[in-house]
């Protein structure tokens, strides 16, 4: 007797040979659309690579912040000197 992962697996495999919707297949097999799309993500996601994360490396320099300055006589929108 078939497990059930060798059950889902065939009928996916099955599904991506022929020309057509899954729900389509799924009525011709009497099986449900709900639980073939379930195991089609769930097969589809255990055959990918992880994603791995990679920390981004610190700028370089000086942090400059934008749209603040400290020279004399300039005015913010609201006209309150910044």
């Amino acid at each position: 007797m078939k497990s059930s992962r060798e059950y889902w697996s065939s009928h996916v495999a099955a599904i991506m040979a022929q020309v057509g919707s899954t729900s389509a297949y799924a009525r011709q097999h009497g099986i449900s659309p709900t639980a073939l799309y379930y195991w089609q993500r769930k097969l589809r996601l255990e055959a990918a690579p992880l994603a791995v994360v990679v920390a981004a490396p610190k700028p370089q320099g000086k942090f400059v912040a934008k749209g603040r300055t400290d020279a004399p006589g300039l005015l913010s929108r609201s006209g309150v000197p910044v």
